[in-house]
């Protein structure tokens, strides 16, 4: 957990320097947009609340984010009462792997390709059973991931990459 805090102060600049930024944060506030404004969007891995504000600025729904990284979830704080979205944020800090979400009426959401994180397949596998096991009927689970680019594998390969640096991004 400690390499959440660590970057915490520069995630989102970090961040910023993928190219589906702007489209996945389109995405889930359009798609949110859509549902009962009565139904709570579970933000699994909310980190920084950079996804989550927007989809607060656009909808009336409330969020209910999970974080485990203590300086992602003050910066998440910060932004929501900036913005005057406070009432919209509960935050709870809960690991991934046992998650204890008592609302009901939920919509689950994954963004931002989190699943990558885990690597193994065993914690791929038990992240989605902690989601599911706090799933009731007729609740939503959304998630998006990596798709595969076998080219760009095979140029990279074995060349480091570095995303972000001393406050320029580089390619």
């Amino acid at each position: 957990m400690s390499f959440y805090n660590n970057i915490a102060i520069f995630y989102d600049r970090w961040v910023s320097n993928d190219p589906l930024v702007t489209s996945l944060t389109e995405f889930y506030s359009d798609y949110i947009s859509k549902i009962r404004s009565k139904t709570n969007v579970v933000y699994l891995g909310i980190a920084t609340g950079r996804i989550a504000l927007e989809i607060a600025k656009n909808n009336s729904n409330h969020i209910v984010g999970i974080e485990l990284s203590q300086n992602m979830i003050d910066i998440c704080i910060k932004k929501f009462t900036d913005h005057k979205k406070e009432d919209q944020l509960t935050l709870l800090k809960q690991d991934i792997f046992s998650l204890h979400i008592n609302t009901k009426n939920n919509f689950f959401i994954l963004p931002f390709r989190t699943l990558a994180n885990f690597i193994s397949k065993n914690d791929k596998i038990k992240c989605l059973t902690s989601i599911y096991n706090n799933m009731q009927a007729g609740e939503t689970f959304i998630f998006d991931t990596y798709i595969f680019d076998k080219k760009k594998a095979q140029k990279y390969d074995n060349k480091h990459q570095l995303g972000y640096h001393n406050k320029k991004m580089v390619k």
